[in-house]
């Protein structure tokens, strides 16, 4: 459990001395920045035996044997697929689907991150979830929110269409990613219209070619088996705080207007599925949309400081914010019904044995 601890009080500790040196974020992260992330990504990428999905991921990976190029390309989330695909036939293993995943994941999180007032306390509170349980215990849909922060950013500097491409790359590795299309569009204060259809006509385009065969599956698994996923109702209730605090109070975010719009809808949804989760009959299909959400709580909580009036308060806020973040990963590590599939932690370094 140290390595959890270590890797989420470094950023906590910056987040404090950040407040005290600036209020805007910089031009340049730095060399620590940089090499905390390259920390992370090998933390994250390199993992053990680690998440409940281990064995899963596995499957999916000697999958790939006798498996053909095109069939690989055809499958519900090609991206996904396609690196493992790769790295069987080269020979270089699971972890190297892993290293590439977190690789593109921690791109994702550091560009969001770094479009924040505060980046370092905007990581704090990504890490105890987003991090440890997503990143590592979900693969695939790690790599689909990743590159759906990529979209996000991109709406802020009016990038709408990038947006659009950045959430159908993340539908590769991830089919639920198409859910946040229409965010896009209702981000977007002019020609609001065009976009809609647009976005529309991409989203039915997407489902014809990679979806429409696997809709029974998806009823399968999350309707009819009425798949549960064990603290969903916490986990939304995360999202549910920040949404409020949205709603109530955008103005002191300081957000520019296209992102003030795209996370004002994102705080309607995370509202709307509080009430969604009693009337699903699944908790879990309600638990992996609500992940998409789970930046909202970067941006509102990370932007909090925001709020004081003057330094010696916002300096309080950042210890409230660090508190709060270090307090759901310690309850999380030692409360949740899966924390023993991140227990101990475990790095394929830590298996090597150079003396044979």
């Amino acid at each position: 459990m140290i390595f959890y601890w270590l890797f989420a009080l470094f950023p906590a500790t910056l987040s404090l001395h950040d407040l005290k040196l600036r209020r805007a974020r910089p031009k340049n992260m730095g060399a620590t920045w940089a090499a905390y992330l390259i920390v992370g990504t090998i933390f994250v990428g390199l993992r053990y035996e680690v998440g409940t999905d281990w064995p899963n991921y596995l499957r999916h990976y000697y999958a790939a044997d006798g498996q053909r190029f095109v069939d690989a390309v055809l499958d519900i989330d090609p991206g996904y697929a396609l690196l493992n695909w790769l790295s069987f036939q080269l020979g270089w293993g699971l972890f190297s689907v892993n290293l590439v995943c977190a690789t593109v994941f921690f791109l994702g999180l550091a560009q969001f991150c770094r479009n924040q007032p505060f980046p370092w306390l905007a990581l704090v509170v990504a890490i105890p979830y987003l991090v440890i349980v997503v990143a590592m215990g979900y693969t695939r849909q790690s790599v689909a929110i990743s590159l759906v922060m990529f979209a996000m950013t991109s709406i802020a500097s009016g990038g709408n269409t990038k947006a659009i491409i950045f959430v159908i790359a993340a539908a590769l590795f991830h089919r639920s990613a198409v859910i946040m299309l229409p965010f896009i569009a209702l981000s977007n204060s002019e020609r609001r219209v065009m976009i809609a259809i647009s976005t529309a006509a991409l989203a039915a385009t997407f489902f014809i070619l990679f979806l429409s065969e696997s809709v029974d599956n998806i009823y399968y698994r999350y309707a009819e088996r009425q798949l549960g996923s064990q603290g969903a109702f916490v986990r939304i209730l995360m999202n549910l705080l920040p949404a409020v605090i949205l709603v109530c109070s955008a103005s002191h975010l300081k957000l520019p207007d296209g992102e003030r719009r795209l996370w004002w809808w994102i705080a309607v949804a995370c509202i709307a599925l509080v009430g969604l989760l009693y009337v699903s009959p699944s908790s879990t299909a309600v638990d992996r949309i609500a992940l998409y959400f789970i930046p909202i709580q970067i941006v509102v909580l990370g932007r909090l400081p925001l709020f004081a009036s003057q330094p010696k308060n916002a300096l309080f806020i950042v210890a409230g914010v660090v508190i709060y973040s270090v307090s759901i990963m310690y309850i999380w590590l030692n409360f949740a019904n899966n924390a023993d599939s991140w227990l101990p932690y475990k790095n394929v370094i830590f298996e090597l044995n150079p003396w044979g």
